[in-house]
Order: structure tokens, then C-alpha cells, then sequence
């Protein structure tokens, strides 16, 4: 089995912490592999940076067996109860296990931090299809996806509860997560390498006129995505319980256009149809998940610019006054009665940020990333020692 600290890299100057995870599905190695030349190179070239990188593998018995998880899947149990269980010590699944390993070596890069710290997740895919970023909707987060050439998708982790993006976000880090094309595509690894030198040179850590290549690669991934929309939002999400029960139709790639109604996949020999027109994200083409596909539209960048001077003048603090509008105990959530409130509310608080739709008592409870326009000081601690 493989070592779960792939490298770190450190020149003595104070700066912002990179902590890039790789593998974090085991049957995706084109990430762990990317971190590694990126820390090969540093070394070769003796680069000069400001700040700290670390480079962590993800699901270490997964990656010995090539599959995406063992028990349950590890992007998926990050959520503040199930942590919590993990750090007392009730450990019950393999991948329980791997996030208490990975949970310490979190702790260790964060108290060693000096400064901010960008987390970065990286993926590959089952589908065929062409490079993205994903972020968890904040003002610092869209910094971090300003230099990519490649589309930006918003809402994606919203769709999900326990993402390890999600978790690390709301405990402080700046964090994006990237998909690399197919997990046999040869060239995943430079696409993945790409990525890592963008948010690197862009979080000021590394300066770019030093990184060999960096235009090269920063082409290539560029022509990878060539002609598709720069900005979408997730629209739509399938879930899955039983694998062996959801089959998708051949032929599906990320982006492709479907329409609404149009037949997809067969889930327990049902029909399942598009819920509504808009380009496929992530149609599952693999033995394990619990994702059968998402839909996403493309988003007018011109409402991100709207978005920031809505957060920047604090309008949450006026709409939870809308008829069907309240606040909850914690300014993070709002409460939305959907057969009372009007006027587009729904899109407006997508503006601020609240895209994560749950529904309780006949109500929708919305929520949104903390940590929004400012960093904490530091990372905020975890409640208790790890067993």
C-alpha cells in the first residue's frame, strides 16, 4: 500500500499553505501522480516560494485494490456529526479508517500554517469528457477559479452532503476541486498537473515565470475545452442506492446537450429521463457510486459580478424580511416557505451564495458556505483529540 504524504515542500519564506489530496477514489490516480511531478519539479529547479505545499494521498487501501471506494464512499461521510464519531474513535468502515488517518495529517498541515490555507481536491472521471473545476460558491473560491481556462461549475457540491471540499471550507479553507478528464486518458496527468500550477501561481506561492512549461501546459488544457461555456451551474442530481440496479445509456460524455424528457439511464428496469434540458455532468460509467449523473446549465458571468456587490452590501440581512422568508439561529441558513415566497426568492438567495437546498416540515432550509468574504485568523480546530 502507498504512503499517505506524497511530499511537501518548503523554502523558509512565510505564505499561504497548498494542500492538494490525490486518489481521495482509488480507482483515480492521475492526481496523486500530478502532485508528485509538481513536487519533482520544485525540487529539480530549487523554486523559490512563499508559503508551504503539501501533497497528501487520498483512499490508500482503495488505490492498492484500483476501485473507487471499499465500504462507502470517502467523499461523502465529511459531514460535522459523522467527524465527530470518526475523531471520539468509532471507527466501522474502511473509509472511516482513512479519514482518521487523513484527518490527522489535516491537523498537522494546519497547525504548522502560517497563513491561509488552499485546499485542492483532484479527480478524475468514469465518463468520457473534457476538464472542469468545481467550487464551493464564496467570493474566495471564485479567486481561486478566476485563471482557469477551463468552465467553472458552481453548485455541484451544494448537490452533495459530506464532500470533503465542503467540510474543509466551512472550517476555514479556500478550496476547489478539479476533474481531469476520463481516468484512462493519457493525458489526465497533465491536465491535473495544469491545474495544480494554476492555483499555485495564482495564489501567489510559486512565482510563474519559474515554473518550466507552465505555458505548454496551460495550452493544452486550454485546447481541451475548447468551445465550451466557461461558467455553468448544477441544476439537477440523480442519486443512486444499489449500483448493480442503474445502468446509463452508452455513450454519454461530460457537457454533452441533453433535452428534457430525453431517456438517460435505467434504474431498477425504470425509464429515468432528463428532469429538464441543460449538458451532462459526471454520468456514472463505473461499478461503484452514488451519483447516476447531474445536469448543469451554462450562467451568465455577468450574474457573478451582480452576486459579489449583492454579498459586498450584506443583502442577506434584508431578504430574510421577504414573505415566506426567515432567519434560522445560524446566519449561514435561511428558512423558505415555497408556497409563500415569490419574486424569484430562490434565485436571489443563489446570488448570495445559498444553494444548498434541504427540505424539512414542508419547508426548504438553504444554506451556504461560511467564510464567504473574509478568512478566519486560522483554520478553526476540531472538538477533541483524535482516538
Amino acid at each position: 500500500m502507498g504512503e499517505r504524504i506524497i511530499g511537501s515542500y518548503y523554502t523558509g519564506v512565510p505564505g499561504r499553505t497548498f494542500l492538494g489530496v490525490g486518489g481521495l477514489h482509488g480507482n483515480e490516480p492521475a492526481g496523486g501522480l500530478a502532485l508528485g511531478r509538481v513536487l519533482d519539479t520544485l525540487r529539480e529547479q530549487s523554486i523559490p516560494v512563499h508559503g508551504r505545499i503539501v501533497a497528501l494521498s487520498g483512499h490508500l487501501e482503495a488505490q492498492a485494490r484500483n476501485v473507487r471506494f471499499i465500504d462507502e464512499d470517502l467523499n461523502r461521510l465529511w459531514t460535522p456529526e459523522r467527524v465527530a464519531r470518526i475523531v471520539a474513535g468509532e471507527i466501522h468502515t474502511t473509509e472511516e479508517r482513512e479519514a482518521r488517518e487523513l484527518l490527522a495529517a489535516f491537523e498537522n498541515v494546519f497547525d504548522e500554517a502560517e497563513d491561509e490555507v488552499i485546499f485542492m481536491d483532484l479527480h478524475t472521471t468514469s465518463a468520457d469528457g473534457e476538464p472542469f473545476t468545481f467550487v464551493g460558491d464564496t467570493l474566495r473560491n471564485r479567486e481561486l477559479a478566476r485563471d482557469f481556462p477551463v468552465p467553472v461549475i458552481f453548485g455541484l457540491e451544494e448537490q452533495l452532503d459530506g464532500g470533503l471540499t465542503e467540510y474543509l471550507g466551512n472550517r476555514g479553507c479556500r478550496t476547489i476541486g478539479f476533474e481531469g478528464g476520463q481516468h484512462d486518458d493519457p493525458d489526465a496527468v497533465e491536465y491535473n498537473e495544469a491545474a495544480i500550477w494554476i492555483v499555485l501561481t495564482s495564489a501567489g506561492i510559486v512565482p510563474r515565470n519559474r515554473v518550466p512549461r507552465y505555458r505548454e501546459l496551460v495550452k493544452k488544457l486550454r485546447g481541451a475545452t475548447a468551445g465550451k461555456p466557461p461558467v455553468l451551474e448544477v441544476r439537477y442530481r440523480y442519486p443512486i442506492g444499489v449500483r448493480e440496479q442503474f445502468e446509463m445509456l452508452p455513450g454519454f460524455r461530460n457537457f454533452q446537450r441533453v433535452k428534457r424528457d430525453q431517456l438517460l439511464a435505467r434504474d431498477h428496469g425504470a425509464e429515468v429521463r432528463a428532469e429538464e434540458t441543460g449538458r451532462i455532468l459526471l454520468p456514472l460509467y463505473q461499478a461503484l457510486g452514488t451519483d447516476g449523473f447531474f445536469i448543469s446549465r451554462p450562467f451568465n458571468a455577468f450574474w457573478l459580478s451582480v452576486s459579489a456587490m449583492l454579498r459586498k452590501l450584506h443583502l442577506d440581512r434584508w431578504i430574510v424580511r421577504f414573505p415566506g422568508v426567515g432567519p434560522e439561529p445560524d446566519a449561514n441558513y435561511v428558512r423558505v416557505d415555497p408556497s409563500v415566497a415569490r419574486w424569484y426568492v430562490i434565485e436571489i438567495f443563489h446570488l448570495l451564495g445559498f444553494r444548498k437546498h434541504r427540505p424539512r416540515d414542508g419547508i426548504l432550509i438553504l444554506s451556504r458556505r461560511k467564510y464567504d468574504l473574509k478568512a478566519p485568523s486560522r483554520v478553526e480546530p476540531l472538538t477533541g483529540e483524535i482516538h
